[in-house]
């Protein structure tokens, strides 16, 4: 067989009997498919209120963002879909060691007041390690619907996330 590799965005689409791939352009032109998609962190820690109170995941770091979802200066917490269609969004909340422990929750809001279906990752002890949260769904968002990852702790104190904190989406249909 003849290793043939394709242009980013084509497929093979054949197999000759002597072993040639050919490459083809999806239908549509362009090289391939367009995805809106992004990556988001955190350049360092953010303080995470006790009590159970909301704490918006804010954002000041894309790993990427095509398609202009998210600002690094205005609503950082916030994913905003350029267009309409359905999207996988998902969040992980890693935080510093709990010294009481408690509660811990994340949610994923769309448009400041929707609450998608949460994870509750019930009591946790008080841990020297640091904790993780993850929440991941699919929702079908219109043009300039936004989404946010909060979450919250019922340690006695205030904890930080940690490098493991990330929040995602990407456009999988119109």
């Amino acid at each position: 067989m003849v290793a043939k590799t394709c242009s980013a965005g084509d497929f093979i689409s054949t197999i000759s009997a002597a072993g040639i791939a050919t490459c083809t352009t999806p239908s549509g032109g362009g090289g391939g498919i367009t995805t809106n998609r992004a990556f988001l962190t955190q350049s360092a820690p953010q303080t995470l209120t006790n009590g159970f109170a909301v704490n918006v995941m804010l954002f000041d770091t894309e790993t990427y963002d095509d398609g202009n979802m998210h600002s690094t200066v205005t609503n950082t917490g916030r994913l905003t879909a350029p267009t309409a269609g359905a999207y996988v969004i998902s969040c992980s909340v890693g935080t510093s060691a709990m010294a009481t422990g408690g509660r811990v929750l994340a949610y994923i809001r769309v448009n400041g007041t929707i609450l998608l279906p949460h994870v509750d990752a019930g009591a946790i002890p008080a841990v020297t390690t640091t904790p993780a949260v993850n929440i991941s769904t699919t929702y079908k968002l219109a043009v300039n619907d936004y989404v946010e990852c909060l979450f919250q702790h019922g340690d006695s104190g205030s904890v930080t996330s940690d490098a493991q904190t990330n929040f995602n989406m990407a456009q999988v249909s119109s």
